[in-house]
């Protein structure tokens, strides 16, 4: 599909369908984020795996890696 936030509830089951089947379009998505300004972003969960290609595409995103439920309490906003 595209790698653009969906703002047509009419397209939602079309969209679910492609997700499930599609390539992921990692890259673009990131790309995105960063032209549309967002400069910060959390990794939910075990690792630092997204962390890693986050930056490798857009140095401009910092991103936190948050493990565990008692880590989103201190994580810096």
């Amino acid at each position: 599909m595209d790698a653009r936030p969906n703002q047509d509830p009419g397209r939602v089951a079309e969209l679910l369908v492609a997700q499930v089947t599609a390539p992921v379009r990692w890259e673009e998505s990131v790309a995105r984020l960063a032209q549309d300004g967002v400069t910060r972003a959390f990794e939910l969960g075990a690792g630092s795996v997204l962390r890693g290609l986050v930056k490798r595409i857009a140095k401009e995103i910092a991103v936190t890696s948050v493990g565990e439920p008692d880590d989103v309490k201190t994580a810096e906003v």
